[in-house]
Formats: structure tokens, C-alpha cells, sequence
């Protein structure tokens, strides 16, 4: 293979990765960041206000000071929410208590179940003597026990499980599955009413009887019989007694000729 094929194929795999790993990324619900809102008064001084949380900078974040304090974020559209996603502030060290809820009108409100009920701390960067690595801490998935289509969403703090109050979020993401597909309801149909057909009466004929032909009476063969043995030796002894005459008589009458 020459120089060029390789490194022509070469770029068509690299081509077909990048389409692949394009293909797998998950998509997200889009927030609406102008109605972002949030409870409680959290660490505005510090710059940590609740939209933070949804605007995709990695180091931005928003911060809340007691447990009870929620942020609710409003989507362009309604989505199927399957999975959301969180990078929780020194989530190597902390376990977060929270509790997520859903709406489609923004006033009925239902709670969210996840497979995990608080963060997990990630023990490799608690051993780690970098403190910058230890506060960005690192993204968690919670996976919903049954996917929601939502188009409001709220997350409300409840503390951490070593009883302190101060938490904060950097990103939340919300990982969106296909739209349920909606199954038409049973359109209601009459029943369709047939009329019997008339029947006309069957005429059954009666059989006709089998015409019983005379039998053909077949003349039985005449038996010939066979002469009788007597009979044959009989005349073989005449035709023997011509033929000695007649040889006799044309001998005899040779001799007169003579």
C-alpha cells in the first residue's frame, strides 16, 4: 500500500470516529436562562446565583447556605427526561442530600425517583493534595427510575449526610430520551347488522328408480367329442389296403405294355 492510501484511509477513520462519538453524545433539555429562579438568599455576595448552574461554564456555580433552598429551572419545550446529570462543588468530600420534582404547568409538582438517593464522594480525589481538583470534583449521573416528560424542573437542597448545610452545584445537565409515542385512543364503532338473506325452499326430487334389464343368456358351447381310437385305426387300414391295390395295379399294367 502506497504513502497516500494509508494516510487517506487513515483520515476516512478519524472521520468516521468523530460522526460515531457524535452519534453516542447525549442530548439535554434546553433551560430558558431568563426564568431561572431560585428560594432563599444563597451567596448572591459571592457571585453564586442559581442561573449558574444551567449556563455551561465549568466554573461558574451557584451556592445555597441552609438546607431547604431550591432552584427551578423552566424548559424552551417539553421534554422526556430520562437521566440528569450533576457536578456537585468538593464532590470528592461531600454527600449531598437532595430531592428533584417535575412539572407540565408549573403549579402540580411530583416528586422524581433516581436510583441513588445522594451523591457519591469519589475517593480519588479525597487523597488528593490538589484542592483545585477537589472542589471541581467530577460529573454524576442519576439515572430515573421511570423517565418524565416535564417542562419545568426543580431541584430543592436538603443538607449533606455528615449534617452540614452549606452546598453547592457547578452544572446540572438533563439528559433527554425519545418522546413517548402517543397510542390513539379506540374509535368507537356500530356493529355492523346483517339482514339474513331469504332462503328459498329446497325442492327435493324423488330418486328415480334403476330399470332392471332381462339377463343375456349365453348359449352354452356344443362339446364336440373326439373320434374313437377304433375308428382312427379303421380307416388307416383302408387307405393302406388302397394304396397296396393301386400299387398293384399300376405294376400289373406295366407288364401288358411290356
Amino acid at each position: 500500500m502506497s504513502k497516500k492510501c494509508a494516510i487517506f484511509l487513515g483520515m476516512i477513520l478519524v472521520i468516521a470516529l468523530c460522526f460515531s462519538i457524535t452519534a453516542m453524545a447525549a442530548e439535554y433539555a434546553k433551560v430558558d436562562m431568563s426564568k431561572v429562579t431560585a428560594t432563599g438568599e444563597g451567596e448572591p455576595d459571592n457571585g453564586f446565583t442559581p442561573d449558574a448552574i444551567f449556563d455551561g461554564d465549568e466554573f461558574t456555580r451557584w451556592g445555597s447556605m441552609q438546607a431547604g433552598e431550591s432552584v427551578t429551572a423552566v424548559f424552551d419545550k417539553e421534554y422526556t427526561i430520562e437521566a440528569i446529570e450533576i457536578r456537585f462543588f468538593r464532590a470528592g468530600v461531600r454527600e449531598y442530600l437532595f430531592k428533584f420534582e417535575y412539572s407540565t404547568d408549573g403549579n402540580n409538582w411530583t416528586e422524581i425517583k433516581t436510583t441513588k438517593e445522594h451523591s457519591t464522594p469519589d475517593e480519588s480525589l479525597q487523597s488528593g493534595d490538589d484542592d483545585v481538583a477537589q472542589q471541581e470534583g467530577y460529573m454524576e449521573t442519576f439515572p430515573l427510575v421511570n423517565p418524565v416528560t416535564a417542562s419545568q424542573f426543580r431541584y430543592t437542597y436538603e443538607g449533606r449526610v455528615d449534617g452540614a448545610t452549606i452546598g453547592s452545584i457547578w452544572e446540572m445537565y438533563f439528559v433527554v430520551g425519545k418522546a413517548p409515542v402517543a397510542v390513539p385512543e379506540p374509535v368507537a364503532v356500530d356493529p355492523i347488522v346483517v339482514e339474513p338473506a331469504a332462503v328459498e325452499p329446497i325442492v327435493v326430487e324423488a330418486p328415480v328408480q334403476a330399470v332392471t334389464l332381462p339377463a343375456v343368456i349365453t348359449p352354452a358351447p356344443v362339446a364336440v367329442s373326439a373320434p374313437a381310437t377304433s375308428d382312427n385305426i379303421a380307416l388307416i387300414a383302408v387307405i393302406l389296403i388302397s394304396a397296396v391295390f393301386g400299387v398293384a395295379f399300376i405294376s400289373r399294367r406295366r407288364i401288358n405294355v411290356k
